[in-house]
């Protein structure tokens, strides 16, 4: 039995089909979305904001200095950086600290909610 002689062109019009697909969707994703990159990224794989629509998501911030280390002076101080640090993502994308609707906050000590919260 002989092996049908179309079978490569076929399957190389699914593959050429599948990568314009792909470079498709990368593209639409490029016009959907803003990605907001302070101080080059820190050296980390992700962005601290991205725009998606009208909508900023700005990715977890500690309460680090300009340097990356832990704002020195407890709870408080490091609550007052991370705060500073949203703040900055915020104005990098064109938004204002009163355009926030939701905050998430993970403590390692729950016993330090009450300082935090006061900030």
């Amino acid at each position: 039995m002989k092996t049908p002689q179309r079978v490569f062109p076929g399957t190389f019009a699914v593959f050429i089909a599948f990568a314009l697909g792909l470079t498709a969707s990368s593209n639409c994703y490029a016009e959907k979305h803003k990605h907001i990159n302070l101080a080059g990224g820190k050296g980390l794989p992700f962005s601290d904001g991205v725009i998606a629509g009208k909508t900023l998501y700005v990715a977890g911030q500690e309460g680090s200095d300009e340097k990356g280390k832990l704002a020195a002076g407890g709870i408080a101080a490091e609550t007052k950086a991370a705060l500073e640090n949203i703040q900055k993502v915020i104005k990098a994308a064109g938004f204002e600290m009163s355009d926030i609707v939701s905050v998430t906050v993970y403590l390692a000590d729950i016993q330090e909610f009450g300082e935090m919260n006061k900030v």
